[in-house]
């Protein structure tokens, strides 16, 4: 039984400063890229954070490493401190990530007139390219921000150029056409606003319970009531299956709720009837 203790108590100590060593390893031995990348796989963990610390102390200049540790802050919500590391990783290389930091300010902190600054400047250092901050085409997000603002012309004039860039129109988000259409809709342009919504629809196999919504208001405002109910109830339908724009984290332009819809139609009977 003693033997059999002794024997335990050893390989848990070589088990132990096994993994000790490995740590080491990982910590100070790597080169510097293998222990970039394990940070960034684990990314939020305590260990990530200690990599990228060890990793900036020896090279204080790595802008990547500032990125990609700012990353878990900003999912979380720790702004300021998201913000400090990764405004440094943009003075080091503002084509790296300025398109990050603009898309962060527009969604996350609505902060327009920040993300156009850093949009704009981001398209002036890369006249050669059409940039994609996040995924998504910097002229439409772009016309996102200057919209969110109620700068309509703006929006207008950066929703063209989106599609003028996008060679390929099955590439185009749907919902340009929606957020033009609203914006068409607030100016009271309905036929433009109307011809944006049923585009909406097209690119979205008529399944946009919001573009339903919106045309429905338009034709209420042109006394279309009868064809208004019908697409409001349409409208209805698709959101309950499911179909509604949402975001887990933040609420989107033109986003619609169904106590909104259900309002809609209430009020719509009470004058048809």
């Amino acid at each position: 039984m003693g033997k059999l203790l002794r024997f335990f108590k050893i390989s848990l100590i070589v088990v132990f400063l096994g993994w000790s060593f490995f740590l080491l390893y990982l910590l100070f031995l790597q080169p510097r890229e293998r222990r970039f990348t394990l940070a960034a796989h684990s990314q939020g963990s305590e260990l990530s954070q200690s990599l990228f610390d060890y990793i900036l102390q020896r090279d204080p200049n790595y802008d990547r490493a500032y990125f990609e540790q700012s990353v878990p802050y900003n999912k979380r919500g720790d702004f300021f401190m998201g913000f400090t590391l990764l405004d440094k990783a943009v003075a080091m290389d503002p084509k790296a990530h300025l398109g990050y930091r603009g898309w962060l300010k527009y969604d996350f902190l609505r902060d327009n007139k920040g993300c156009i600054e850093d949009l704009k400047r981001l398209d002036s250092l890369t006249p050669e390219v059409v940039d994609a901050p996040w995924g998504m085409n910097i002229h439409y997000l772009l016309g996102l921000a200057h919209k969110d603002m109620g700068d309509y012309q703006g929006a207008l004039e950066a929703f063209e150029k989106y599609l003028e860039t996008e060679q390929d129109t099955s590439w185009v988000d749907p919902d340009m056409f929606l957020q033009r259409g609203i914006i068409h809709s607030d100016l009271g342009q309905w036929e433009q606003a109307i011809e944006n919504f049923d585009l909406c629809q097209r690119f979205n196999d008529n399944r946009s319970p919001e573009a339903y919504f919106y045309k429905a208001r338009v034709l209420v405002g042109t006394g279309q009531g009868k064809q208004a109910m019908e697409l409001l109830e349409r409208a209805l339908e698709l959101f309950q299956k499911g179909y509604g724009r949402s975001d887990a984290y933040v609420e989107v332009q033109g986003q619609i709720y169904l106590p909104q819809i259900e309002r809609e139609i209430a009020a719509l009977k009470a004058t048809l009837d």
